[in-house]
């Protein structure tokens, strides 16, 4: 009798307890993100990247893991994904493709220049949406090109 009366609390009590947590707020999944990610200029990730995840509470890009070429100042501090692809096999990584999340932001992989091998991503931790992406520099001589740059229309992110 006990044990049904309990299974019959889970029941009715386990939906309320999703919701509630769905309501706080609570980040989406790095899969759930990288599944929504927009790039610049159609690049698409699907396998062929390393896609490298951090959960981080910004103001600025000052706060990314990667150096940013659009500079931005949010109002108040927000929780995002950070992220970037790095192409593989290329000269920053011959790992395999995939998703990989990591704790600790001393960890995030330091890639400079490279171009479109390499991408910088901020996503909403909780919708998922991408709020910008950018390739890296190309870090080469000569006149300076545009970098290809993903900011979606109504993004926090705006270029000074």
């Amino acid at each position: 009798m006990r044990a049904r009366l309990l299974a019959s609390l889970f029941v009715i009590l386990a939906p309320l307890t999703v919701a509630t947590s769905a309501r706080s707020g609570a980040p989406l999944a790095a899969a759930a993100v990288d599944a929504r990610v927009m790039l610049p200029g159609g690049i698409n990730p699907g396998g062929h990247y390393v896609r490298v995840y951090v959960l981080r509470t910004i103001r600025s890009e000052a706060d990314l893991p990667f150096s940013s070429e659009p500079a931005f100042r949010f109002r108040k501090p927000r929780e995002v994904w950070a992220a970037v692809f790095i192409l593989t096999p290329s000269v920053f990584s011959t790992d395999s493709p995939g998703v990989r999340v990591i704790g600790d932001v001393r960890t995030f992989p330091r890639v400079v220049h490279g171009g479109c091998l390499a991408v910088n991503v901020v996503a909403d931790a909780r919708t998922g949406a991408t709020l910008g992406s950018w390739c890296n520099g190309a870090g080469r001589p000569g006149p300076r090109r545009p970098i290809p740059t993903y900011i979606p229309r109504g993004s926090p992110i705006k270029v000074r």
